[in-house]
């Protein structure tokens, strides 16, 4: 049985004309302040380890508490770049370059990949939606597709699962970057590709002035510790909404994401980003209205809406294929095994 599905437009308008008031275009200035606490965190343990000779065991302590500031960071230039905080573009753009630089991640691609085609294209195949990962169709005529699917993306149940976890993220920067960018460029067009260019570039020259300066095992420490923290908090927040809901031919932000029941603590380090159903309703909302948002969602389209706690979605994460038979189906390409997404659902995202 299909699920009801609501289009982008509509749901908009129902919630607009229920509540009248949502400050949908507000600008949260203050904000701003969080973005340079966790920044100011991150380099003061940067600076404090390396202005003293400290034991690897401190050393791992502070590239622990440097990740998770900048797991923080990623999630605050995500709220900047959606344009709830500061009124100007360029400056968002320009805030927006240390909390990305630890996946070398430009955010003159970011406006275009997450912004426009992400949002406008959630669960798109044919190239539309840059973070769908499992598209077969896409995957099976690549090399690196099968061996993704088999031995790498969670659900595949091998080791080698949790390592690339600590790079899922960068490795998806330099994708996008380097390759979908430019399968299909005129997706991108809206994206000034020379800015696109310098700014990567820029990153990986600081990459490599840092790995020639410093002692390897600060470098380490300091730097390769907290990119894997990075990397494995964002690949576990982000990819969770999209990855087990349908294959969609329209912007239906009800069938391709879910809302995720976070702790409180995960919601105010990481901007409400748990409230995905409705970000993707409101994606220019501030996170500080998303649960307001969420509470008409839930009421006006409680047999579409899907909220499921944090650490199950995780557990159904792992436990469930990442490759898409078709459009209501994942499955494992080996035994052909496959995962009905609506009785998932219906399971409350629980396996039997």
């Amino acid at each position: 049985m299909k699920l009801a599905v609501t289009n982008f437009i509509e749901i908009r308008k129902r919630v607009s004309a229920l509540d009248p008031e949502l400050p949908l275009r507000a600008k949260h200035p203050t904000q701003l302040a969080l973005g340079a606490a966790w920044l100011a965190i991150a380099l003061a343990l940067g600076v404090w380890n390396l202005a003293r000779e400290t034991n690897w065991a401190i050393q791992l302590l502070s590239g622990i508490g440097i990740g998770i500031a900048l797991s923080v960071l990623t999630f605050f230039n995500h709220e900047l770049l959606h344009g709830s905080i500061v009124k100007s573009r360029r400056l968002a753009h320009v805030l927006a370059y240390p909390g990305f630089f630890v996946f070398a991640l430009s955010p003159e691609l970011w406006i275009t990949w997450h912004n426009h085609l992400h949002h406008y294209h959630a669960n798109q195949t044919g190239g539309y939606d840059p973070d769908l990962a499992g598209d077969w169709n896409r995957l099976k005529n690549r090399k690196i597709g099968p061996p993704l699917v088999k031995y790498l993306m969670p659900g595949a149940g091998h080791p080698l699962v949790h390592v690339f976890n600590t790079m899922a993220f960068s490795l998806q920067c330099l994708n996008v970057t380097w390759l979908r960018s430019r399968e299909r460029p005129e997706l991108y067009r809206s994206m000034n590709r020379g800015l696109m260019v310098a700014e990567t570039l820029a990153y990986y020259a600081i990459w490599i002035a840092l790995f020639v300066a410093l002692p390897f095992g600060k470098f380490f420490f300091l730097l390769l510790v907290p990119a894997a923290i990075v990397n494995a908090v964002v690949f576990n927040t982000v990819g969770l909404p999209h990855n087990m809901r349908p294959l969609t031919e329209d912007n239906l932000p009800m069938a391709a994401t879910i809302t995720l029941e976070s702790p409180r603590i995960v919601n105010w380090m990481f901007f409400n980003f748990s409230y995905h159903i409705e970000h993707h309703v409101f994606p220019e909302a501030n996170h500080s209205i998303l649960p307001r948002i969420g509470a008409h969602l839930r009421r006006e389209y409680s047999e579409e809406y899907t909220a499921v706690p944090h650490g199950r979605a995780i557990r159904a994460f792992y436990s469930t294929p990442r490759a898409y038979f078709d459009a209501d189906h994942l499955f494992y390409p080996d035994t052909g095994e496959k995962v009905d997404l609506a009785k998932l659902r219906r399971d409350g995202f629980r396996r039997r």
